[in-house]
């Protein structure tokens, strides 16, 4: 017996039309995660390379946080004008 038979006869139809939900959670986890990870290596590697390059380091400090702090507003503008 599949799950989508045990719903009530007007979600049935409402599940079998739409198929699965848009955007779960498992999917922001994930996108979430990956969004920090990249943040952290990123972080880490303008660290070595400030050492290499001979950079300042409040340059090689702020730098990533500037880029991710720009994506995201850059992402929140593209969501608000939606």
């Amino acid at each position: 017996m599949t799950p989508s038979l045990l719903l009530l006869p007007g979600e049935r139809e409402h599940v079998l039309r739409v198929g699965r939900r848009q955007g779960g959670v498992g999917f922001r986890v994930f996108a979430g995660t990956m969004l920090g990870l990249s943040f952290f290596l990123t972080g880490r590697l303008f660290s070595n390379l400030g050492v290499l390059n001979d950079w300042p380091a409040l340059f090689s400090a702020t730098f990533p946080l500037v880029v991710f702090i720009a994506m995201t507003v850059s992402m929140l503008w593209w969501l608000e004008r939606r």
